[in-house]
């Protein structure tokens, strides 16, 4: 019962952290328009499975917003993504509790809740929240003692139904239990009901083998035509950012705890190690594509503190006590601050900075483009100023090079680091038919960076809200 309530409170301080500061343009994140779209439209593109949109259609109607309402929408959308990562941290709550009694529900509790990854999750229209929550469901259904078969099938269709990778966890399942007919039974509920739409839709296996094709050979060649190096060890650098080197001990002490490890947590294991391997040989980097691996690592870690803590002697209190103020200053000291730097970061946009230099600092006569990614006209809307007159490209590059845009009469460019660092990093690969346009773009930014900004702000997590902005006067010598 004592870990009923401790995963309701995780669940009610994360839900709050995570509907806070969430008031930004949906253009900001350049997949949450699309959402918004398709509920507007009553429509679904398959890019991704139906639990998040379908979701976030129920919480419109119920809360009363029109279609026409596209930040009633967004707000709608954002909102289930907060519930459901909410809900993830209170399921890994009590799986730890389940797993190593109050102390395990307390310390993957508290690692969870203070990752500031899911911070950033839970306030996008995205269908990672629901999909971390199949996984944090999956985890709780392994400890269980009744109906286990039926929570991990209904835990991989909720992962199913967020996000093709979901269906992976189905390989687990089907070695963790022997009651497999009831867990694909299970699994398929979710599922088919989340999907119904499916049987009205023309052609929907074209459109969804489409979609995943599509994504497929993004992960082979790189995104439109631009990719890593293999193997691709930025998911392996970004995953000990995130752990931190304490987290990274933290797991590496299970080699030596390993014969408190089940059966059912070599599986799981076994597939986070396998899913990081395939990430290692993918072109396409997204550091949102670890999100499951990171909630797996910080599951253990957190049990990893409760089984540190269970060495001590129970008759010896002040030494427990000691022990547990050490064990949570040794994940609250490193990792509180990164999250309170995210909350900040959400309150505070790098884009209204550029605009009020911009409105401040530039002649009304300056002809300004940029990459499309700066956003900047959607920001002085948000902010209810008057658009400047930018023109503006995927790339800015696209609208010609420097010396041609010069003879046009621009005079300043801003540039989005998000967009332009592809073409600055060492061993980027480019599809042939590509080839012209990279060459242009690299000396076009190239040759930009041997500037000194007017303006500019770092690339920072979150990237929607800090994209890495940069402005820059025509040069002058070209």
């Amino acid at each position: 019962m004592r870990g009923i309530v401790q995963a309701l409170l995780f669940t009610s301080v994360a839900l709050c952290l995570y509907l806070e500061h969430n008031d930004w343009p949906a253009i900001y994140h350049h997949d949450e328009p699309s959402k918004v779209t398709q509920l507007q439209k009553n429509e679904r593109n398959l890019n991704h499975p139906m639990l998040l949109l379908e979701a976030a259609d129920l919480a419109r109607r119920l809360a009363g917003v029109p279609r026409s309402d596209e930040g009633g929408i967004l707000a709608c959308g954002r909102a289930v993504s907060a519930f459901s990562m909410a809900l993830a941290i209170g399921l890994l709550s009590l799986a730890g509790a389940n797993r190593l009694g109050v102390f395990g529900g307390f310390g993957v509790g508290l690692v969870s809740l203070l990752c500031f990854r899911f911070y950033e999750v839970g306030h996008y229209f995205k269908e990672d929240a629901p999909y971390l929550l199949g996984v944090a469901m999956f985890l709780w259904a392994l400890t269980t003692s009744k109906h286990t078969a039926i929570w991990l099938g209904l835990s991989i269709g909720v992962a199913a139904a967020s996000k093709y990778a979901g269906i992976s966890l189905l390989l687990v399942g089907l070695l963790v239990t022997v009651e497999r007919r009831t867990l694909v039974f299970s699994m398929l509920f979710p599922i088919l009901l989340l999907h119904w739409r499916l049987f009205f839709m023309a052609e929907p296996m074209d459109v969804l083998f489409g979609s995943m094709t599509r994504e497929a050979m993004w992960l082979v060649h790189g995104h439109k035509g631009i990719g890593n190096a293999l193997p691709n060890f930025g998911y392996f650098w970004r995953l000990v950012y995130e752990l931190g080197y304490h987290g990274v001990v933290l797991l590496g002490l299970w080699v030596i705890f390993r014969k408190q490890l089940t059966r059912a947590d070599a599986l799981v294991l076994a597939y986070t190690g396998i899913y990081v391997i395939v990430l290692l040989s993918t072109r396409k980097y997204s550091e949102r594509y670890l999100l499951p691996v990171s909630m797996v690592a910080l599951y253990y870690i957190g049990l990893q503190l409760a089984q540190l803590f269970r060495c001590v002697p129970g008759s010896r209190r002040w030494l427990q006590g000691g022990v547990a103020t050490l064990l949570i200053l040794a994940v609250t000291i490193p990792w509180y601050p990164w999250l309170a730097s995210h909350r900040h970061a959400f309150a505070n946009d790098s884009r209204s900075g550029l605009c009020q230099y911009l409105a401040t600092e530039l002649s009304e006569g300056a002809v300004v483009v940029a990459d499309a990614a700066a956003e900047v006209a959607a920001a002085q809307r948000w902010r209810g100023e008057k658009a400047s007159l930018v023109e503006t490209a995927e790339y800015a590059s696209r609208l010609g090079s420097l010396m041609e845009l010069k003879a046009r009469g621009v005079t300043h460019v801003i540039i989005c680091y998000d967009t332009y660092y592809r073409f600055l990093v060492d061993g980027s690969t480019v599809d042939p038919s590509r080839a012209s346009e990279w060459v242009a773009a690299q000396a076009f930014y190239r040759r930009l960076k041997q500037e000194t900004p007017l303006w500019s702000a770092a690339p920072r997590d979150p990237k929607p809200l800090h994209p890495g902005l940069e402005l820059y006067a025509m040069p002058g010598k070209l």
